[in-house]
């Protein structure tokens, strides 16, 4: 990742996925967290995002550079999760 190269620290992603996708952005951040030894910081909607997302993934959170998540969201509309990175 050319991002990770430049000597990024962390990568924040907003993301929109399907609830029935939803395993989609946790395992692409924990392969980015670990493949580049950087902070994973996702914000991912929930509920009805219209525009054929009935039901949008939700699931926001924060993955650590060993790959694991340190926090993270539920499915519902107006979950929030907050975090540090260190």
């Amino acid at each position: 990742m050319a991002t990770a190269a430049l000597g990024a620290d962390a990568y924040p992603a907003g993301v929109l996925e399907s609830a029935g996708d939803a395993v989609v952005p946790d395992e692409r951040a924990r392969r980015i967290a670990a493949e580049h030894g950087v902070w994973v910081v996702t914000a991912s909607f929930a509920g009805s995002a219209g525009g054929g997302y009935a039901r949008a993934a939700g699931g926001s959170g924060i993955w650590s550079p060993a790959g694991g998540p340190v926090v993270r969201a539920g499915t519902g509309a107006g979950e929030v999760v907050a975090g540090t990175l260190h």
